[in-house]
């Protein structure tokens, strides 16, 4: 029974300590959509500039926003001029995907494409989105997309333009214990030694 205050505070301070693990770059991909009879998109690139890690460019480290590029666009190549394409506003939603390990997580992005007058051009609006996927133990994803605007494109062309305003994916660690300060270890840990000690004495003045 002597032992068991020493015990207590080595366990205690044990469970001060703070882990982050890195995870393997997630994957993101959006499906396609057709507004207002032309095709359209969104691709979601991760930023190959950007190595968190030297020795690998495929982890996630903790902590460290890893840019993402917004690329949308459409047209149809194959559409015929005859084919009537009425100026205006279409609304939709673009249904995409997050995998990470076994984790796999989906969510939409509301987007509007609107065809100018004339009926020849189009543009796009991508609506900004903020969503955040549980891990588990590794702790939360966070995907921040501020959305923008792509200028007016010809229809009968493909063409995709990675917008001005720039994502981000966070990952962030489940919160741990806040450590100690160094003070607080050497008192806890002198006290837990000074009753051992006392404990010892006692037994053999018994």
């Amino acid at each position: 029974m002597a032992r068991l205050p020493f015990l207590y505070v080595l366990s205690f301070l044990s469970t001060c300590a703070y882990s982050a693990a890195q995870i393997p770059r997630p994957s993101l991909a959006c499906m396609g959509t057709v507004l207002g009879k032309v095709p359209v998109g969104l691709t979601l690139i991760q930023d190959p500039s950007v190595v968190q890690d030297p020795n690998s460019g495929t982890v996630l480290i903790p902590g460290v926003p890893l840019r993402i590029l917004q690329s949308v666009g459409g047209g149809d190549p194959n559409g015929f001029p005859n084919i009537p394409f009425i100026a205006g506003p279409y609304p939709g939603t673009l249904h995409c995907s997050l995998n990470s390990g076994a984790i796999a997580a989906t969510f939409d992005i509301p987007i509007v494409l609107t065809v100018l007058t004339g009926g020849t051009a189009y543009s796009v609006s991508l609506s900004s989105f903020t969503g955040t996927f549980n891990l588990g133990a590794p702790g939360t994803l966070t995907l921040t997309l501020p959305g923008g605007s792509t200028g007016p494109r010809p229809i009968l062309f493909t063409s995709f333009e990675i917008l001005n305003a720039n994502g981000a994916l966070l990952l962030t660690p489940i919160a741990a214990a806040t450590p100690l300060p160094p003070s607080i270890i050497l008192t806890l840990t002198g006290l837990a030694g000074a009753g051992l000690l006392a404990a010892r004495r006692k037994r053999y003045f018994i």
